[in-house]
Order: C-alpha cells, then structure tokens, then sequence
C-alpha cells in the first residue's frame, strides 16, 4: 500500500484516494515549482544528465528537516537512484516477487504508475545491502529504460507503455553480490555494462528499437559495478569502461578499443570521471587484499588489536562467545564481514567455522596482472596500452569503495567508507586536504553531488554533509534522516530528491 504524505501535512492511505484528494493542489503546486523542459529540469540518468553528478545552476534547500518535506512518498525496497524529467520521476523496486518500474509526479509525488515483471527467484547474495533492483533507470524524454540484473531491459514511454523489451542477463548465473551497473545514455544509444556475463563487455543498443549496434567484447572480464562514462573531449567521444584491472576506452560510432590501462582495481563499483586534461578512477575492493589486511578491511578502523588482525586464535576468542569454535553472524559487531556474512560462509552453513575461516588469516601471494587497489588520472590522446606512457599520478590510500569520484569546481573529491573525505588537486594530484572526518561513520553507497559551491555526501547509516567545496576542509551543515540511504540523490530546480529505504523525499 503507498502512503504519500503532501503539502499540507494530509496523509492518504492509497493511490486511489490520493489521485482525488491531490488534483485540488497539484495546479498550485506545478506554478510553485515552476516546472520546464529545460536541462535543469531533467537529472536523465545516474549521476545526472551527463554523468558527473554535479547540479549546475541549482542550490540546496535552504532548510532540510526530515520532519517537514515538500512531500514524501512511500516505496518499496530498491537501491535505484531518482531520475527525472520534467514532471516525473522514475524509479526501480521489488516486491513480491516482482520487478516494480515506478513513475512518480514530481510535483507533489503521487505514483502515476507501475509496471512490474516477475521475479523468478530471490537470490542468496553475499552481501545483506545486495538487491535486484539497483540500477538507476534512463530516459530521453520520450522513453525510458529500466535495466534488471535478473529479467533485462524494459523500455517504455513517459506513460509506462511498453516499447520494447528484451531479456537477458547482463552479469553471470551466480548472484554474488547482484547487478548494479546502470545503463548510460548517448544520443539514442543505450550503454551497458554485461562484465561477467556469458558474453562479457560493452553493449550499445539502439534505444528507439532495441537492436543492437555494437558490442565490445572484454574477455575474461568478472562481474563489475561500474556504469559506462561518456567521455566529450576535443571533438571526439569516448566510451569509458572499469572492470577486471582495466579501463577501457571505447570508440562511440563502432565498439573499438581506443586505449586501456591495466593494473587497476579487478572487483570494482565506482564510475570514472573526466575532464578536458585527464580521465579520472580507482577503488578499494577486497579482492587485492589477504591475510591481516583483508580481516582488517571488514571492521572500521582501530576496532581489531593487532592480535586479532593476525591470529585467527585471539579473533575467536573475541567473537565467539560460546565458544563452539564458529561464529554466528548474530555474534559479529556491525562491520562488512557481518554484511557480507554468506560471501564469508562458503559452505551455507550459517556459520563462520574456525577450519572454513582460519586459513584467510594467512596472507596469499597475488596473481601476475591481478589488478591492486589504486586511483590514476590518464592524460588524453593514448592508443593502445597506455599503462606506462598517459598515467600521470596515482593514489593508494584513502579510495572509495562504493562511491564515485566527484570532480568539481577544479578539485577531486574522494569518499572513503567509514566516513571520511580526501580533496585533490586533479592536474597534480597534490592533497588539498585527506581523511577528514565527516561525522558520520559506517558506509558509503552514494555518489556525492556538486552544488552551489558545495559538495552534498549521504552516508548509508542517513546522515547527509554539506560540506563547502574549498581548499579547506569544513562541514556547513549534518541532517540524520535516521533511515538507511544507499541511492545517490539527484537536484533539480532548486529541489533536493532523496530515497531511503522507505521514502522519497522532495526537500
């Protein structure tokens, strides 16, 4: 059942009576938010319109109080960020045992629609924030589409009139961690990350029909998260793809590789980012991590002796607490082991056992081309494997895990999980300032958003910082939602939507 909460504090129970209830305010509603068809008015794919998650032109809510939105919506579950056109948002969910496609009115956040498609199977993902419906969706302004790791593309106009679909899936059989890439959009081409699927690479679709124009093949490569970046540079467009150690540069007209850089992150979530001097991307992935530094990884800082970082002995005799020599997840403390419990308890068993768990605490050699947890900036004009000859700096500490660079107002802007934020100089790579504390620890899904002379970071506990884009580091201002946030919030017209795991909200 949804229930909206509108302007005037009236809570409907359902989308019927809210239909009726609504039509008397929507006309002053549409004046007061002065809707256009103007590119301020439209936040058309992840990360924004062009992929950069910066609002230009806008500015924050002067207030932003939980307890007093223009309005908020309630959904269900799903990661998807918002996106919006004009007068609509749309978003992706799940619900028994379906694929839900939502359209809401941005005006006041009535649904006007929902499409859905079944489910066939709830997988059993490693990580417990792990879902099927993540991907943020896209659209032109005349169709959208809505991407599921386990169904495919579903393309429909504004109205939710299906235009074309097609089913496939985009990453391998096993669920792992699930699919989170969401498809970009150029011109009228759909962008799609298939990494780790049976047929590994970038997929371009034609959006109108649905045919597909190229593919770029990546052998090899294991399942990614990173969305495809549409890189406009000097005349030219490229194609620019993370996964499996390599970033990969993509002609736009055909699929051809323009150049790659290997020795990257293999297991990687952010999406890169360019400007005119470089391309920008890195992450911290588990997967270049072992033995004492891997066990570190899963907890926040300092909470481990160094006893327990490297003797499975002494961890054990920390967590388990009744002493069978196997740790209940219900025994962990909140940290990334207890969140991605089943991809740590190999055997199903519901249990960490000290014989399945022990053998991690001995450090393993890394595999030749095995990629390491690094972020580069590229210079431009390379061919072929650039790797020794357009990387022009590096960074090995403070890197994102989940959440995407942000480059804005000439400063790059790193989010690290477990609250901290790191500023550099993009040309030199030189620190305006790293690991500052934001107040707020635990992880970080979100991307974070240039605005206004700021830099807007939600964490995934429902703390959103406000922190001024600047040399020096300081925080303006700190809102607890108190509800979890793992979808990057979007701005348009001066207006701030947000999904937690139970709401939209318009600030």
């Amino acid at each position: 059942m949804n229930t909206i909460v509108g302007l005037h504090g009236v809570t409907w129970p359902n989308r019927q009576l809210a239909m009726k209830s609504s039509v008397s305010c929507y006309f002053l509603v549409l004046c007061l938010v002065g809707l256009s068809q103007s590119v301020s008015a439209n936040w058309s794919q992840f990360r924004g319109s062009d992929g950069r998650s910066v609002a230009d032109g806008q500015s924050l809510p002067a207030e932003i109080d939980p307890e007093s939105p223009l309005w908020k919506t309630a959904l269900p579950t799903g990661h998807s960020s918002p996106t919006v056109w004009g007068d609509r948002i749309f978003l992706t969910a799940f619900e028994d045992q379906e694929l839900k496609m939502i359209c809401l009115r941005r005006s006041d956040g009535e649904i006007l629609w929902t499409e859905a498609r079944p489910l066939q199977d709830l997988k059993r993902y490693s990580h417990e924030d792990s879902a099927p419906a993540v991907p943020t969706p896209c659209t032109d302004g005349e169709r959208v589409a809505f991407l599921f790791g386990d169904y495919g593309l579903v393309v429909t106009d504004l109205e939710g009139t299906l235009i074309w679909e097609k089913n496939f899936i985009p990453f391998g059989n096993d669920a792992g961690f699930g699919y989170g890439a969401s498809p970009a959009l150029l011109d009228n081409k759909l962008l799609i990350n298939c990494d780790g699927s049976i047929r590994p690479g970038l997929l371009c679709l034609d959006f109108a029909s649905g045919e597909e124009l190229w593919f770029a093949e990546r052998p090899n490569s294991i399942v990614s998260y990173s969305t495809p970046y549409v890189w406009k540079h000097a005349g030219q467009t490229e194609i620019l793809m993370g996964g499996s150690a390599i970033l990969g540069s993509y002609d736009a007209s055909n699929g051809a590789q323009i150049w790659h850089v290997s020795n990257l992150p293999v297991f990687v979530c952010p999406t890169p980012i360019a400007d005119e001097n470089a391309v920008y991307y890195g992450a911290f992935t588990t997967a270049h991590v072992s033995g004492g530094s891997a066990i570190e990884s899963t907890f926040p800082e300092g909470f481990l002796t160094p006893e327990e970082i490297s003797d499975p002995d002494a961890f054990y005799a920390r967590f388990d607490h009744n002493k069978d020599r196997k740790i209940a997840k219900e025994e962990l403390p909140p940290s990334r082991l207890k969140e991605a419990f089943n991809y740590s308890d190999s055997d199903k068993s519901g249990y960490l056992e000290y014989e399945e768990f022990a053998p991690r605490f001995e450090p393993q050699e890394a595999a030749a081309g095995s990629g390491r947890n690094v972020f580069v900036s590229i210079s431009p004009g390379g061919k072929g494997d650039i790797t020794d000859t357009h990387v022009t700096w590096e960074k090995r500490k403070n890197l994102p895990y989940v959440s995407s660079p942000l480059l804005y107002k000439n400063r790059l802007y790193l989010v690290k999980k477990g609250g901290t934020v790191s500023c550099y100089n993009p040309v030199t790579g030189e620190a305006y300032y790293e690991r500052k504390r934001l107040g707020a620890p635990g992880e970080y899904y979100a991307s974070p958003i240039g605005v206004d002379g700021k830099v807007l970071i939600a964490s995934e506990p429902g703390k959103m910082i406000v922190i001024k884009a600047a040399d020096e580091f300081e925080i303006l201002s700190t809102v607890d939602l108190q509800e979890s946030i793992k979808a990057s919030p979007a701005i348009v017209d001066n207006h701030l939507y947000l999904r937690t795991d139970q709401y939209l909200y318009a600030f």
